[in-house]
């Protein structure tokens, strides 16, 4: 039997019944994330509003050899409004793994990280190539989500380090065009 289209608003009297897994939900308006407390209200109004979007992007290539120790790879800072609210940063890294002459297996973490080095978000990126000159380019994302319970000006970084084998390179842009270099967005969301 075909399914067809009801309309619900032409056949039902009085309040209109919540779909099959719905929540009933009809606050919040566009821009805003929705905060559940577990019922179907919003915790707070405003809550998870979005405050302010900036974005960073890495000015230039950033390239590691070998065991390399954890670099800072670009940065952008932030103020809150209020103590309470929150930082959500993305990372949107675009890069190049290669074998160099030292391995098959090009391997490198990245992480989001707040001022003081405290890791916010991380990931791994391991590829195995076939021979030492073998090379490929990604892109990849991460995303990390805190308070840091203050009003001060806070520091969101990008890090990486190359742990074993090979080279990588995070892709920047010294002349303006931004189409292929790595970005950080940072927003400040409401409590």
């Amino acid at each position: 039997m075909a399914l067809s289209k009801i309309d619900v608003a032409n056949m039902v009297t009085g309040a209109t019944p919540v779909a099959n897994g719905g929540t009933g939900l009809t606050s919040g308006t566009s821009g805003q994330f929705l905060k559940f407390t577990g019922s179907t209200t919003l915790a707070g109004a405003g809550a998870g509003k979005i405050l302010q979007i900036q974005t960073q992007h890495n000015t230039s290539n950033v390239t590691q050899n070998n065991s390399s120790s954890l670099a800072d790879i670009f940065s952008d800072t932030i103020t809150l409004s209020s103590s309470s609210n929150y930082i959500m940063a993305i990372a949107f890294i675009n890069y190049q793994q290669f074998g160099n002459n030292s391995g098959s297996t090009p391997e490198f973490e990245l992480r989001i990280t707040d001022g003081s080095n405290n890791i916010k978000a991380n990931q791994q990126l391991l590829d195995y190539l076939k021979n030492d000159s073998s090379y490929n380019q990604h892109g990849t994302s991460l995303f990390a989500y805190w308070t840091p319970n203050s009003t001060s000006e806070q520091t969101v970084k990008v890090r990486a380090n190359q742990g074993n084998n090979g080279r990588m390179t995070i892709y920047g842009s010294s002349n303006g065009d931004t189409d292929r270099c790595s970005k950080l967005t940072l927003f400040e969301l409401a409590a």
